[in-house]
C-alpha cells in the first residue's frame, strides 16, 4: 500500500469508520489512531483465598525473585523489550525487606530505578470505605517511607478487584502523599449486572480541598488481568478503541498479568513482540503506570476531566462476616489515634514509631479484601454432596458422605477456620500493640501529676474540649457514691453498671475537659454504695431534653419525644420498631447466579424474622442517668438468638445510648442480621454520610450509577429534615441502609436513581452470604453500641 493511502484510510477511521488494510506481514489491522499500548504486568496479590496468608506472602517474594532475574536479563534489551512487572502493593516490599538479605534488596531497587519493577503504592487492596481516617491516610505512608530510604520512585498506586467502590476521601490524601495516579480494576460482584459508575475511562478525581490525583480504571469484569476486557486483544482492542468517541487519548493501559497469585511470565516478550507484528505497531510495550500516567499527563493534560465523587462499596458487607472483630477493628482505629497521642504528649527518644507503623500494617491486612477460601459450588444450606475449594495444587474437593448433611462442625471447614483465625489474628496482634503503647505512655505520663489521695486521672486526647461520659473498670467492693472535680472541688454523682463481660464499672460525667488534657477526680475515703433504683411497671425514662417509651410486649422504643424541639423522633409508622432486631434468612429470597462467575448471585428479600419471646422489661433510674433493660429471644428461623436491649438517658448530656448485645447461634443459612432505627425529622430528610476524611451527602456526592444499597459510615449519619435533624452514630457497626432495608438491589436503574425519601436507618450489622471469600458463618456473643442527638 502506498504511503497516501494508508493515510487516508487513517483519516477514515478517526472519524469513527472502520477500514482494514494489509500490513506488510499479510495481516489486517486497524490505523486509526497511532496507538501508544502500555500493557501492565501485575498479579493481583490475594493475601488469602488461595492459601494462608503466611503462605502466600511467601510465595510472592519468590516470585520478586524470579521477576529480579528476568529483569537483569532483559535490561539491555533493545525496542523496548525489556522485562517490567508491576508490584501490585507495597506490603510485597515490606515483607521482601524483612525476608530477603540486603543484597537482593539492592538488587530489586536496582530494577525498580531503572524503570522495570514498579512498587504500588497502596499497602494492601484494602476496602478503603473500612479504612479509619488515619489508617487511610497511611495507606501510600509506606510508600513514603520507601521513596526517602532508597531513593526510588513510588508515585502510582493501584487497586484492583475490590475497586468496585472508593472512597471520596482518597485524593486528598494521596496527593498531600505524593501519589499522582491510581489504576482501577473492578472485579465483578455488580458489575457484571451493570451496576458501576457512569464515569471516564480517565479522570483527575477531586478532593473538597481542592487536591487531585488522576484515576484510570477499565469498565468490566475482573479488569485487572489479561483475560479480561482490560487485556491487550491485537487489533480487536485498538479497533474497540478507535470506535470510542469518547476517548480523546491517542494512549491505553491495558493488563499483562495472569489473574491472581500468578508468577513473572517470560513468555510477556514474546506476547508482545506478536502485538506489534498483528498491528503493525511498535508503540507497544510492557510498562509502568509511571509510563502511561506520565505521557497522558504530559500530552494530554488539558483534555482530562475533572470530577468529584464517591463510589460505595457493594462488598462493604463482607466485612460484617466477621462482626465481633471488625468491631474491634473499628475500636482499633480510634485507639491507637489515642495511644500517638498520648506517645508524642510524653514525647522523648522512646517515641514508639515503628510499633504505631506496624499497628496501621496490621489494621491494612485486615481491611484488605482478602478473608479466606472460596467455597464452591454455594448450594448452602441444601444437600451438598460434592464441595471444593481453590489452592495452590489446584482444587481440593470434599465429599459429603450420603444421608448426611454438611454443619459448620464439619471437618471440611477446618481449613477454613484457620483462614479465619489469621484474618482475626491481624485485629488481636493491633488491639496489643496498641494497649503497650497506650499503657506504657499513659502511665508515664500519669506519674508527672501529683495527687494526694485516691484519684482517678481522666484524659481527652481529642483537639477540642468535651462534656462526656466516663467509664472505668471498678474492681474494689467500695463503691463511691461521687467523685470530687478537682477543678473547683464540685461532687460529680457516680453509679455502677455491667458491661458486656458482667464486669463493675464506675460512671460518671466529665464536663469541659480541656483539648488534649486531662482532670483529676478524687474518690473519697468513705463510700455510700450504689443507688440505681429498679421498676418492672414504669416504662419511660426522661431527662431535661428527651422522654423516652419502650414497648413491654416487644422491649423495642415507642416514642423519644424531644423536650427543646417538641418533637416526636420516632417513626411510628415505620415498617420495623426501633431498636429492633431483624434476621433475614437469604435462602428464601435466592434469584440465580450467573453461571461460571459465582460470585454474580443474586437475592431477593428473603424470610424476615423478628424477636417472638420478650422475657422481661425493666426500668432502672440513677444519679448519672436512667436506662431500660429488656430481654428478648428469636426462636423461629435457622439463627435462634437471644438479645438484650439497653437504652440509657443521661441526665446532663443530650445523648442517647443505645447497646444491643446478641447471643445467636452460627448457621450455614446464609443471613443478613439488620437493627431498625426508624427516625422522623419531618419531609424531605437529607442524607449526609461520614466517610473517611470526607462527608457524602447522597443525593449530590455519589457518582451515576454506582452501589446504593447500602454504604459504610465511618463513625456518624446526620439526617436533616424539614422539622429537626438527627446524627446517629455507629461506632463498630461500620454498615448501614437508608430508607429500607435496600440491601439486595440489583436493578441498575434503581441505584441511579435511588434516594432515601424517610429517615430511617437499618445498621447492617452481619452478613454470611457470600461463598467467595467470606467468613461462611458467625455465632457468639456480638455487641453493638449506638448513640444519638438531635
Amino acid at each position: 500500500m502506498k504511503r497516501r493511502q494508508f493515510i487516508g484510510l487513517s483519516s477514515l477511521a478517526t472519524a469513527g469508520m472502520f477500514v482494514q488494510a494489509n500490513n506488510a506481514f499479510g495481516k489486517t489491522f486497524a490505523p486509526g489512531k497511532d496507538w501508544k499500548v502500555f500493557i501492565f504486568n501485575a498479579s493481583h496479590a490475594d493475601i488469602g483465598w488461595h492459601d494462608l496468608p503466611s503462605a502466600i506472602m511467601e510465595r510472592i517474594a519468590g516470585y520478586v525473585d524470579d521477576a529480579v532475574v528476568l529483569c537483569d536479563k532483559t535490561k539491555d534489551a533493545p525496542d523496548k523489550l525489556n522485562y517490567v512487572i508491576t508490584l501490585e502493593h507495597s506490603w510485597i516490599f515490606d515483607y521482601y525487606e524483612k525476608h530477603r538479605k540486603p543484597e537482593q534488596v539492592k538488587k530489586l531497587c536496582d530494577c525498580i530505578r531503572r524503570g522495570q519493577v514498579e512498587v504500588g503504592a497502596f499497602y494492601a487492596s484494602v476496602h478503603t470505605d473500612l479504612c479509619g481516617h488515619e489508617e487511610l491516610a497511611r495507606l501510600s505512608f509506606y510508600a513514603a517511607r520507601l521513596r526517602k530510604k532508597y531513593n526510588i520512585p513510588v508515585a502510582y498506586a493501584m487497586l484492583n478487584d475490590v475497586s468496585e467502590g472508593y472512597t471520596m476521601g482518597m485524593p486528598q490524601l494521596l496527593a498531600k502523599n505524593g501519589i499522582e495516579g491510581v489504576c482501577m480494576g473492578p472485579g465483578v460482584k455488580v458489575v457484571w449486572k451493570g451496576i458501576y459508575p457512569k464515569i471516564p475511562r480517565i479522570f483527575y478525581w477531586l478532593s473538597t480541598d481542592g487536591s487531585k490525583v488522576m484515576l484510570a480504571w477499565t469498565p468490566g469484569k475482573w479488569t485487572y488481568n489479561k483475560f479480561s476486557e482490560a487485556g491487550m486483544n491485537g487489533q480487536k482492542t485498538l479497533k474497540e478503541f478507535n470506535a470510542m468517541k469518547d476517548y480523546p487519548y491517542d494512549a491505553i493501559f491495558r493488563h499483562g498479568g495472569g489473574g491472581d497469585i500468578q508468577p513473572p511470565n517470560p513468555k510477556l516478550i514474546d506476547e508482545v513482540k506478536k502485538f506489534r507484528e498483528e498491528c503493525h505497531n511498535n508503540n507497544i510495550q510492557l510498562a509502568t503506570m509511571q509510563d502511561f500516567f506520565s505521557y497522558i499527563k504530559k500530552n494530554f493534560n488539558n483534555k482530562i476531566p475533572e470530577l468529584k465523587g464517591d463510589n460505595p462499596q457493594s462488598w462493604a458487607d463482607g466485612t460484617i462476616s466477621l462482626a465481633l472483630e471488625t468491631a474491634l477493628h473499628k475500636r482499633n482505629q480510634h485507639n491507637i489515634f489515642t495511644a500517638e497521642i498520648l506517645a508524642a504528649l510524653y514525647s522523648g527518644k522512646d517515641y514508639p514509631a515503628n510499633k504505631i507503623q506496624e499497628v496501621y500494617n496490621n489494621l491494612h491486612l485486615y481491611s484488605d479484601h482478602t478473608w479466606g477460601y472460596d467455597f464452591d459450588p454455594d448450594g448452602r444450606p441444601g444437600e451438598i454432596h460434592n464441595v471444593k475449594r481453590y489452592s495452590a495444587e489446584g482444587e481440593v474437593k470434599f465429599k459429603v458422605p450420603e444421608g448426611e448433611q454438611l454443619e459448620c462442625s464439619s471437618e471440611f471447614f477446618i481449613p477454613y477456620k484457620k483462614h479465619w483465625q489469621a484474618k482475626k489474628d491481624y485485629v488481636y496482634k493491633a488491639n496489643q500493640i496498641i494497649e503497650e503503647i497506650t499503657n506504657t505512655f499513659f502511665g508515664q505520663l500519669c506519674k508527672r501529676i501529683t495527687v494526694n489521695k485516691s484519684s482517678i486521672v481522666v484524659w481527652n486526647p481529642l483537639s477540642f474540649k468535651r462534656t462526656d461520659v466516663v467509664r472505668i473498670p471498678w474492681n474494689t467492693p467500695s463503691i463511691p457514691s461521687f467523685v470530687t472535680d478537682l477543678r473547683d472541688a464540685k461532687k460529680i454523682p457516680c453509679q455502677t453498671e455491667k458491661d458486656e463481660k458482667n464486669q463493675t464499672c464506675l460512671v460518671f460525667m466529665a464536663s469541659e475537659m480541656p483539648a488534649t488534657g486531662y482532670s483529676v477526680f478524687e474518690i473519697p475515703a468513705e463510700t455510700s454504695g450504689n443507688s440505681v433504683i429498679s421498676s418492672e411497671k414504669e416504662f419511660v425514662i426522661e431527662n431535661n431534653f428527651y422522654k423516652v417509651k419502650m414497648d413491654d410486649k416487644t422491649g423495642t422504643i415507642i416514642s423519644i419525644y424531644d423536650k427543646e424541639l417538641k418533637k416526636e423522633i420516632v417513626d411510628g409508622g415505620a415498617a420495623y420498631s426501633f431498636n429492633q432486631y431483624i434476621h433475614n434468612d437469604v435462602n428464601a429470597g435466592f434469584i440465580g447466579s450467573g453461571g461460571a462467575e459465582k460470585a454474580g448471585v443474586t437475592y431477593g428479600e428473603g424470610t424476615r424474622y423478628t424477636p417472638d419471646i420478650v422475657e422481661n422489661v425493666a426500668c432502672y433510674k440513677g444519679p448519672v442517668y436512667s436506662y431500660f433493660e429488656s430481654n428478648v429471644k428469636l426462636t423461629k428461623g435457622p439463627a435462634p438468638a437471644r438479645i438484650k436491649h439497653i437504652v440509657r438517658v443521661y441526665h446532663d448530656l443530650k445523648k442517647i445510648d443505645v447497646v444491643n448485645v446478641v447471643e445467636k447461634k452460627e448457621s450455614l443459612f446464609k443471613e443478613q442480621v439488620y437493627i431498625a432505627f426508624p427516625f422522623d425529622v419531618g419531609c424531605d430528610p437529607k442524607l449526609h454520610v461520614e466517610l473517611p476524611y470526607a462527608m457524602m451527602q447522597w443525593d449530590k456526592d455519589i457518582f451515576p450509577g454506582s452501589w446504593r444499597g447500602y454504604s459504610s459510615v465511618q463513625n456518624f449519619v446526620r439526617l436533616a429534615g424539614s422539622e429537626c435533624s438527627v446524627t446517629w452514630s455507629s461506632p463498630e457497626a461500620p454498615v448501614a441502609c437508608f430508607g429500607g432495608i435496600t440491601s439486595n438491589h440489583y436493578d441498575p436503574e434503581w441505584h441511579n436513581n435511588y434516594v432515601p425519601n424517610n429517615a430511617h436507618i437499618y445498621s447492617y450489622v452481619m452478613s454470611n452470604m457470600w461463598n467467595c471469600n467470606y467468613v461462611l458463618f458467625q455465632g457468639g456473643k456480638f455487641v453493638f453500641p449506638y448513640s444519638f442527638t438531635t
